[in-house]
């Protein structure tokens, strides 16, 4: 009756206040604002401007329902009034402390003047929020204000841990502060003893890496190294090239190395390579947390530099930019006729830089210059889409952190929302990840106790891994796993073992045969020059001090071997890797073959020849955004499913005879409805799960297979179901 009568209580006006709002627990108001259906955006608007002269309790409502929506318009008004009793600031810090607030300058302004204050009320969470959830400037303020050793009594222990949270290593007497923290009763206890935990066990997972690094290193034979007939040989044959090779002069002492090593490791199998330092420099350089970017896909098209697709939750889309976007300079340099790598490095920086690119646009008359904000840019690893039918499509691009553990919510939520026919994971075009999120992903759909994977290694044996957990899908839930020749190593894993487990269905095409394990070593010969890592990350920041020994100006790595240490195998004992011989032949398949197999549709060449006229002709490109100004919701419509109707697009007998081409209208359908689809997502700030034609039910085949496979695990039948019979056809089962 209580969550009838909170309804009921908003269903009045906006902009009204309730008589009876302010009775509301905090609980109860937070418990209101998820209920509220954030597809309303005319609400939505309406919600921002009243959040001027709103209530705290409104207030408190208002901005957790913008920021479940993605905006932060009621942040500064909720930070404000944060602090009208205890129990309501801890609800609004809960608010505060949602996505959509991260970074909102304006939202955390009003905690600005509490950096200095420690006596204040809810000090310590209000700081600790503005570390976590600030724009990077903000951010950058406190962290001076904490270094700066102003704070002093109770407020120190304090200071230590959001030192000790930003990475920073403390000395004995800061940590013995966090330890006391963690001992009272104060309000970040919680935090100080997780972050103590957390610091122990990185203690000892370096601790283990140290010591494995330098088993393996120091086990190698010392003549093995320093063999003079060896080293005489390798050192003639260098030579001979210097002196008498047509581009001998072309290349380095070093380059030449370098190419000798990697010869070596690229003889044992094609995952096995010698990094130089400046490669190991660069690679550091992309894993670099600080590091920040524009938010985009990015490749040259035709010649010039563009953007393929923005990153909808980026700086990149939130500054205006689209899909085909061209770069024609970063900072006033030119990006033509430069390489990718070269182009991306420079749009790299620090997260809260600016970089200005000269943006050039069809229908522009001239280029633009816009000015972009970088930032840490998560790319979504997971993306979703419902099909008709009840039937749950997760794309799994990476298995990064947390995979698991986000794909078992998935489910859940849409379990939990209504009846689930069966679950899709399309692991095509996934090349592998940690092996830890395999194992969790399989966690969610196996019983406690089930082996997932085994690994075997010449100096470490067998280790295996099993689930630790009961699992959190219902068993009888159907699951079809898509794969292809580009599905590697923890897919392989993944669609193995549910495959192994009788748990899943695998659809597709015979996966890469990936199963091996590499790890990145150092040399003893050649070590990184000496810096103090003083946030213990592992590599060198930008800001730590080191020992220039060849006085060159810049921190130099030493080189890196990424060597292939272990093998996978399935439960069943089968191994995912493929065996070659001696000359890298592969002479016995591995990967996983799919229970059903579906080929993707292929063009022949002079379909592909044709159809690369007509893009770069831009033919439909200009046709799709035609459609799409002429009428935005018809383009929705045809984006998510045009029925292979082409009687629905508009002008379609004009475009055909612009055309001018002996392709079937049906191709021409599809890649037209391939550029609405990126104009729409444009449009709408999300995209639509897949990659161009795969994901998309109205193209795939190999997915309307994935579907109609857990369509029969539930005795269902496709043609029951009118956007899957369209496509498919009328005897489709």
């Amino acid at each position: 009756m209580l969550t009838l009568a909170l309804t009921l209580c908003f269903a009045l006006p906006i902009v009204q206040d309730a008589p009876e709002f302010s009775s509301f627990s905090p609980a109860e108001i937070l418990t209101l604002a998820d209920d509220f259906d954030i597809e309303d955006k005319s609400a939505l608007d309406s919600f921002a401007e009243e959040v001027i002269q709103a209530s705290p309790e409104r207030t408190l409502y208002l901005g957790r329902v913008l920021a479940r929506a993605g905006r932060a318009d009621a942040g500064n008004a909720l930070a404000v009034t944060s602090f009208e009793s205890a129990v309501f600031q801890e609800a609004a810090f809960m608010v505060l402390s949602m996505r959509a607030y991260r970074g909102d300058e304006a939202t955390f302004a009003p905690f600005a003047k509490l950096l200095l204050l420690p006596d204040s009320k809810g000090w310590a969470k209000a700081v600790r929020l503005v570390a976590l959830q600030g724009s990077p400037l903000q951010r950058r303020e406190l962290f001076r204000v904490l270094q700066s050793g102003s704070l002093d009594g109770e407020h120190q222990a304090v200071q230590s841990l959001l030192l000790m949270e930003t990475g920073v290593e403390l000395d004995d007497d800061q940590l013995e502060l966090v330890e006391e923290l963690a001992m009272s009763s104060h309000p970040l206890s919680e935090e100080a003893r997780h972050h103590l935990v957390l610091q122990l066990e990185m203690d000892r997972l370096r601790g283990k890496l140290e010591s494995q690094n330098k088993a393996l290193t120091e086990s190698l034979p010392e003549d093995h190294i320093t063999s003079e007939d060896d080293l005489r040989l390798l050192a003639e044959v260098v030579a001979m090239v210097e002196r008498l090779h047509m581009e001998g002069d072309r290349f380095t002492r070093e380059e030449l190395v370098a190419a000798a090593a990697n010869g070596v490791l690229s003889r044992m199998d094609p995952h096995s390579t010698f990094f130089p330092g400046d490669e190991y420099a660069e690679f550091m350089f992309d894993m670099n947390p600080e590091y920040g970017g524009i938010g985009a896909y990015v490749n040259t098209r035709n010649g010039v530099f563009s953007i393929v697709r923005p990153i909808y939750s980026g700086p990149a889309y939130r500054a205006g930019l689209l899909s085909g976007d061209q770069i024609l300079s970063v900072d006033g340099w030119s990006t033509l006729e430069q390489t990718n790598d070269d182009i991306i490095k420079r749009m790299k920086g620090q997260p809260g830089t600016e970089v200005v690119l000269e943006i050039h646009r069809r229908g522009w008359e001239e280029p633009r210059e816009i000015p972009i904000e970088r930032a840490q840019v998560q790319i979504p690893m997971l993306q979703v889409e419902h099909f008709p039918g009840d039937i749950l499509y997760l794309e799994l691009l990476s298995f990064s952190a947390d995979v698991g553990e986000r794909i078992a919510d998935e489910i859940q939520r849409a379990s939990q929302s209504g009846d689930l026919n069966g679950v899709v994971l399309d692991l095509r075009n996934n090349g592998g990840g940690y092996l830890s999120q395999a194992v969790s992903v399989c966690s969610a759909f196996l019983p406690t106790d089930s082996l997932i994977v085994t690994t075997k290694s010449r100096y470490e044996g067998s280790k295996e891994y099993r689930t630790e957990s009961p699992p959190l899908i219902s068993a009888d839930l159907p699951v079809t796993i898509l794969v292809n020749e580009y599905s590697a190593s923890a897919s392989e894993i993944v669609s193995g073992a549910l495959s192994v487990h009788g748990r899943a269905k695998t659809v597709g095409w015979r996966t890469h045969g990936k199963g091996s394990v590499q790890n990145v070593l150092p040399m003893r010969a050649l070590r990184d020059e000496p810096y103090r890592d003083e946030n213990r990350n592992g590599f060198r920041d930008e800001w730590e001090k080191y020992k220039d020994e060849n006085q060159n100006g810049e921190f130099d790595y030493g080189p890196r071997v990424k060597l292939t240490l272990a093998y996978y195998y399935l439960p069943d004992g089968s191994s995912i890797h493929n065996v070659r011989d001696r000359e890298g032949r592969i002479v016995r398949p591995g990967g996983v073959e799919p229970d059903v197999r579906v080929e993707f549709p292929s063009s022949d060449p002079a379909t592909w020849r044709e159809l690369n006229r007509l893009v770069s002709d831009e033919v439909f490109r200009v046709y799709a955004q035609e459609l799409f100004d002429k009428d935005p919701t018809l383009a929705l419509e045809l984006a998510t499913n045009d029925f292979h109707d082409l009687s629905r697009y508009l002008g379609w007998a004009d475009f055909v005879t612009q055309c001018d081409t002996d392709l079937e209208e049906l191709v021409l359908r599809q890649w037209a409805r391939l550029r609405l689809r990126s104009i729409v997502s444009d449009d709408r700030g999300k995209v639509f799960a897949g990659n161009g034609i795969m994901g998309d039910f109205v193209e795939d085949p190999v997915l309307l297979e994935g579907i109609r496979q857990a369509f029969l695990a539930n005795h269902l039948n496709m043609k029951d179901f009118a956007p899957y019979l369209a496509v498919m056809g009328t005897d489709s089962q």
